[in-house]
């Protein structure tokens, strides 16, 4: 959300746009400029989920050497804070400083399960995996991964039929589902996979039934949430939709090929 990141979307280099004056202006920021528009991201924390905030000087910082990872892995094992913080703030000269918020576990094992959902970072890591977003970066898919909605089925329920109507897709969380058409098995779906995703495309009816096999979660993608998305970062649309197309053309020729081979075997 700074000058710098809004011109490599329109196509400047990273050194140009380094050098430029505006390159550290904060483009999301709540004040007095007219073009200042807040960024809402809506995400369900889960008991076990810890929230770090940091200034922009610390991130600069730590991106600039590659070492975010690093930095994660240590503060998951709270090691070297301190270190990182003041390291930070010699190497960007800025303000640096780290706060986090912890979401607590339940004493309850038993009730923490009935809650437990998908953690955030498991749902960007999900999302990530998904080849729809192959293309996007890593702020891309934390975009889409936040307007994503955890949702459960238990064994044997439907979670699409045929012919109905819908404006939704699924990322498959855990568990494995049955997609038939006309009551003949089309393939097996498991996690990371996603279902009905022509609906965000196009209004047509569902081309197939989705079954659970067993207890599933998956997440729910609305096409409504996905255009909101889409308007603050036109850029995501595009390699969005370049992803959903090159994953259409793999589905027709593992389908060309299934025929080919059931026809050879005849």
């Amino acid at each position: 959300h700074t000058g710098y990141h809004e011109m490599l979307k329109m196509g400047f280099t990273p050194e140009a746009a380094s050098k430029s004056p505006l390159s550290r202006g904060l483009t999301r920021a709540m004040g007095k400029a007219q073009l200042n528009q807040p960024d809402f991201l809506k995400i369900e924390f889960q008991p076990g989920d810890t929230l770090v905030l940091c200034t922009d000087g610390f991130y600069s910082a730590v991106e600039k050497q590659n070492k975010l990872a690093d930095f994660v892995s240590d503060f998951e094992r709270d090691l070297k804070i301190d270190s990182w913080v003041e390291s930070s703030a010699k190497l960007s000269g800025d303000d640096s400083s780290v706060v986090s918020v912890h979401f607590e576990e339940h004493a309850d094992a038993e009730v923490t399960d009935m809650k437990m959902g998908l953690r955030a970072a498991e749902r960007i890591e999900l999302v990530r995996n998904t080849p729809l977003s192959r293309y996007l970066d890593y702020f891309q898919k934390a975009h889409v991964a936040a307007i994503c909605e955890m949702e459960r089925f238990k064994a044997g329920a439907t979670v699409l039929s045929e012919g109905d109507e819908g404006a939704w897709m699924y990322v498959v969380a855990s568990g494995t589902l049955t997609v038939s058409r006309n009551g003949k098995l089309i393939r097996k779906a498991g996690p990371g996979d996603f279902l009905g995703e022509i609906a965000l495309i196009q209004k047509t009816k569902r081309g197939a039934t989705v079954v659970a096999d067993g207890d599933v979660v998956l997440l729910s993608l609305m096409r409504s949430d996905l255009e909101e998305v889409f308007k603050k970062d036109p850029q995501i649309e595009t390699q969005f939709y370049k992803s959903m197309l090159e994953n259409a053309l793999e589905k027709v020729v593992e389908l060309t090929d299934r025929i080919e081979s059931a026809r050879s075997s005849t």
